[in-house]
């Protein structure tokens, strides 16, 4: 299950959405992963992926896998910043963790 945040705008006019995922695996384990920076040049209407661009450079075939992912992350961050993506986990995390149940709401039911 992904969550992406609300569009937002940097000052040369690149509008961003940043799709955050929790992931639970067979055998990966479980946890959070920045799944993709959507962006869209300024005076442009097509949408491009940022991360499905870096994995698809022609440049990082030259290194391991670990170097690739490594790349990739810094790429991320200088495109939005680390805060802006620390934001985006947060804000999934608020939309999607499950509700507290308190004892108010367990008196109010009459049986």
């Amino acid at each position: 299950m992904y969550y992406t945040t609300k569009q937002k705008k940097k000052e040369d006019g690149t509008k961003y959405k940043i799709q955050v995922d929790y992931m639970t695996g067979y055998g990966s384990g479980n946890g959070w992963i920045l799944r993709d920076i959507i962006y869209t040049p300024p005076r442009k209407r097509t949408s491009q992926y940022l991360k499905r661009e870096l994995e698809n450079d022609t440049r990082g075939r030259n290194y391991t896998w670990e170097q690739r992912e490594k790349i990739i992350k810094k790429g991320l961050v200088e495109f939005v910043g680390i805060d802006e993506i620390n934001n985006a986990f947060m804000e999934a995390y608020e939309h999607m963790k499950p509700p507290v149940f308190a004892e108010k709401d367990l008196t109010e039911v009459e049986r």
